[in-house]
C-alpha cells in the first residue's frame, strides 16, 4: 500500500480564516506598541503624594508644610505657638519659625553652619544651635 506524498490542501474558509487572525493580531500588535506610555518624573505628585527614585510612593499623613530641604531637627516654643525646625541638606542651612496654629511658615532665617542640634534654654528664652 503505497500513498502518495502529495500534501492535503486546506479548505478555502480556514485559509481565510488564518490570514484575517493573523491580520488582526497584527493590527492589534501594531496598535498597543505605539502607544507610549505616560512617562513618570520622580517629585511630587498630583494627589499630593511623592514619587521616590526607586518607584515606591509614599503618601503623607496629615497637613504637610512646605519647608527647606531636609528639616533635621525641631523645637517647640514653651506656649506651643511656634515650632522652630533646622534646615539642612543641599540649600545652606537655615531655621524656619512654624505657625502651629495656622500650619504656615512665618520666617526663615539663614544660618552660618549647622547639623542636627537644636535646643532651648530651660527658661526657653535662648535657642542653642551647635555647628
Amino acid at each position: 500500500m503505497n500513498q502518495s506524498a502529495t500534501p492535503t490542501a486546506l479548505p478555502t474558509l480556514s485559509r481565510a480564516r488564518i490570514v484575517f487572525t493573523s491580520a488582526l493580531l497584527f493590527t492589534l500588535a501594531a496598535l498597543l506598541a505605539s502607544q507610549t506610555r505616560v512617562r513618570e518624573r520622580v517629585g511630587p505628585l498630583p494627589d499630593g503624594g511623592f514619587l521616590l527614585n526607586s518607584g515606591w510612593r509614599v503618601q503623607p499623613v496629615g497637613a504637610q508644610i512646605p519647608l527647606s530641604t531636609m528639616p533635621m531637627s525641631s523645637v517647640l516654643s514653651n506656649d506651643g505657638r511656634f515650632l522652630i525646625v533646622l534646615n539642612g541638606g543641599y540649600l545652606p542651612p537655615s531655621l524656619s519659625v512654624i505657625d502651629v496654629a495656622a500650619g504656615t511658615e512665618i520666617g526663615r532665617t539663614r544660618v552660618q553652619d549647622a547639623w542636627l542640634g537644636l535646643a532651648l534654654s530651660p527658661m526657653k528664652e535662648l535657642l542653642r544651635l551647635p555647628n
